[in-house]
């Protein structure tokens, strides 16, 4: 714990830092703390160059996204479905609902519809026969291999195409940058 400048929070109140949380103490409380989140505390900060360049790159990569979503032949909810049980293997309604980041309602939904094109199926789990897992099709991996492949193959014309061989070296030399950025 250490007590840092009160000008830094506000003149008039009394703050004390702790690991990764300033702490208020409000004028006439009961002694309650109010915590904000304090991120970096003590550590440099980003140059002015660095954060224009996160902007950019946040941007770029946004754009880039995008277009390489405008390649799915299924609405993108689906076809990341079906992307992380390539990836990944079987799974519960739960594990993809939580893996993606929705309700289990929203994800039951997402999986009826995939199960009606014929691109999942549903198995007890081996393990529990209480389970239900979710796994892809033949059809469904034949999907999803189709889907990434015209994804790629977009995206390499598109460096043949646009960048010239030594900023096609550039690129191929960031992308164990972005790999490791991904990873923070």
């Amino acid at each position: 714990m250490s007590t840092i400048e009160p000008s830094i929070v506000a003149r008039s109140t009394p703050s004390v830092v702790f690991e990764s949380a300033t702490h208020l103490y409000l004028p006439g409380s009961t002694g309650n703390l109010r915590s904000l989140p304090v991120y970096n505390l003590g550590m440099p900060q980003p140059s002015t160059q660095v954060v224009n360049a996160a902007h950019e790159l946040r941007l770029v990569l946004g754009q880039l996204v995008r277009r390489l979503r405008a390649e799915y032949s299924l609405p993108v909810a689906q076809a990341s479905v079906l992307s992380r049980l390539d990836r990944e293997g079987a799974q519960t309604t739960s594990a993809l609902a939580t893996a993606e980041r929705v309700r289990p309602q929203s994800m039951a939904q997402t999986l009826t519809e995939l199960e009606a094109a014929g691109l999942i199926e549903r198995r007890p789990d081996p393990a529990d026969r209480r389970r239900i897992q979710i796994e892809l099709t033949a059809r469904g991996r034949e999907r999803v291999l189709e889907a990434r492949g015209r994804r790629e193959d977009w995206l390499a014309t598109a460096i043949a195409e646009e960048l010239d061989p030594e900023e096609q070296r550039t690129l191929l030399a960031a992308v164990p940058l972005l790999h490791r950025l991904s990873g923070h």
